[in-house]
């Protein structure tokens, strides 16, 4: 972010964990980070697997996070048990719909899609799909009306070197 212009654009990702989630200091722990790492609150989205977090559990500590102003990111959405009747609670900005619902393409899967989008968009969260891996899926997710959309359709990982070119506005052979 220092050494290339565009990149002061970009936020991080970063997986986070249910032990993490737990730690009584966890929010001085990111703060620690966030200093140390030169970013602000919002430039780190946490990403938070819906089964981590117990319907009696974890909001409390969501709560906290958001009010420190991080991106929190409910991860694999559609996995868990029953986070769609918690969804409205739970202080997330961005709902990231779990790749098996891109999986069959079928017209029920696009209808799920659809509403998930819907419900999501309704409670003022934006959606990311995940596993977007063919032209067909990305052609979907754009037309359920996905916020934004992630996978190897876009680009596999990317070491650092590639991941620098790529900001400065080169090509990539990524093949």
């Amino acid at each position: 972010r220092r050494d290339i212009a565009t990149a002061n654009r970009l936020s991080i990702s970063v997986n986070f964990s249910r032990n993490l989630l737990e730690q009584a200091d966890v929010g001085a722990q990111i703060d620690r980070v966030l200093r140390e790492s030169q970013l602000l609150p919002g430039d780190l989205n946490m990403d938070i697997n819906e089964s981590v977090l117990a319907p009696d559990n974890g909001f409390e500590a969501l709560a906290d996070l958001h009010q420190r102003g991080l991106k929190l990111h409910m991860d694999n959405f559609g996995t868990g048990h029953g986070w769609l009747r918690h969804l409205h609670k739970i202080e997330v900005d961005t709902i990231k719909i779990d790749h098996s619902f891109l999986a069959g393409g079928a017209d029920r899967d696009r209808q799920v899609l659809t509403r998930i989008v819907q419900i999501a968009r309704d409670l003022g969260k934006s959606v990311i799909a995940e596993g977007v891996e063919t032209k067909e899926q990305a052609r979907m997710v754009r037309e359920v009306g996905c916020s934004f959309a992630q996978g190897f359709f876009f680009s596999p990982p990317l070491d650092p070197a590639k991941t620098r070119t790529l900001l400065q506005g080169g090509v990539l052979d990524v093949v």
